[in-house]
C-alpha cells in the first residue's frame, strides 16, 4: 500500500513538472538572438528600402511595409528586445521612432493621446505608466 502512494506521488510530481516546462512563457536564449536578428534585418530592410520615399518626414510611412508587419507578426517575444533596444538608444531617430511603432502595434495601445515625439521618448512615458 506504501509503495502504491509512493508511485502516486512520483507520477504526480513528474505530471507537474511537465506542465510546468510547457506552461513556461520563458524563451530561449537562442530563440531570444533569432529574433534580435529578424528584428534588425527588418529594420534594416525598411530604412534601406528603395520603395520608400526616404524623403517622407512623416514616421508611419516606414509602417507600411511587409518588414514592419514581420516585426509586428513577432508579437510579444519581440517586446523584450525592442524595449531594450530603446532603453540603451543613445539616439534617438527614426530607427527608434519606428521600434515604437512596433511596441504600439504589438501591445495594441491606443495613440490618439500622443504625447512624445520621439520613440525613446514614447518609451520613457511607457515605463512611466
Amino acid at each position: 500500500m506504501q509503495k502504491k502512494k509512493i508511485y502516486v506521488l512520483i507520477i504526480a510530481l513528474v505530471l507537474l513538472m511537465f506542465y510546468i516546462i510547457n506552461e513556461s512563457d520563458d524563451i530561449s536564449s537562442e530563440d531570444k538572438y533569432e529574433i534580435s536578428e529578424i528584428i534588425d534585418l527588418n529594420i534594416d530592410k525598411i530604412l534601406k528600402s528603395s520603395t520608400i520615399d526616404l524623403s517622407q518626414s512623416n514616421p508611419y510611412a516606414y509602417t507600411d511595409n511587409q518588414f514592419f508587419n514581420e516585426i509586428v507578426l513577432l508579437g510579444d517575444n519581440a517586446l523584450s528586445y525592442l524595449f531594450s533596444e530603446l532603453e540603451s538608444a543613445t539616439n534617438s531617430g527614426l530607427r527608434e521612432y519606428i521600434i515604437a511603432l512596433a511596441c504600439i502595434e504589438i501591445l495594441e495601445l491606443e495613440e490618439d493621446k500622443k504625447t512624445w515625439s520621439t520613440g525613446k521618448e514614447w518609451y520613457e512615458q511607457y515605463k512611466a505608466e
